[in-house]
């Protein structure tokens, strides 16, 4: 029987495999990549791969960067709309009020509604120091809605949590 010397299609070390092997897959003592041995007419050697790709690893950004709602690119944070995918970004809240010195209002002052005027929503403040808070569960309403992440200020924008 007559060896042939054939190279590896992954990292082209050369292998010495006798006619026997021709059509059946052997493995690179090099690199483990698994490869078909071709017969003599035929000139390319085809890749069996063994282990499926690798996912790709995720964007990162930098300090000055958010990542798009929609295609998930590394954008600017000024951006309004993505470069990528061209959809609009929402807003960033900077100039919500802050959610602790309205937690803490409410926690403390709530039956008076004093989180209220500090959030903007000076009527309804009005209206929860003549009521007390709604006998208190006005006042017990809004310190649920701020601890769970849904109360406003008065343009609508979210509490700020710094």
């Amino acid at each position: 029987m007559a060896n042939t010397n054939i190279s590896c299609p992954k990292c082209n070390d050369m292998l010495e495999a006798d006619e026997s092997l021709q059509g059946k897959t052997v493995s690179c003592p090099s690199c483990k990549t698994e490869f078909i041995i071709p017969s003599p007419a035929v000139k390319k050697v085809v890749v069996k791969p063994t282990t499926p790709p690798s996912p790709p690893l995720p964007p990162t950004k930098g300090m000055d960067e958010k990542f798009c709602e929609s295609c998930g690119m590394a954008i600017k944070k000024e951006a309004e709309i993505c470069p990528k995918c061209g959809v609009r970004q929402k807003p960033s809240y900077q100039n919500g009020k802050n959610w602790l010195v309205t937690f803490l209002l409410c926690w403390f002052l709530g039956i008076f509604g004093i989180h209220r005027f500090y959030t903007g929503h000076t009527t309804i403040g009005i209206a929860q120091i003549l009521t007390l808070g709604g006998c208190g569960i006005w006042a017990l309403v809004d310190f649920i809605l701020i601890i769970a992440g849904s109360y406003t200020d008065a343009q609508g924008n979210p509490l700020v949590k710094t």
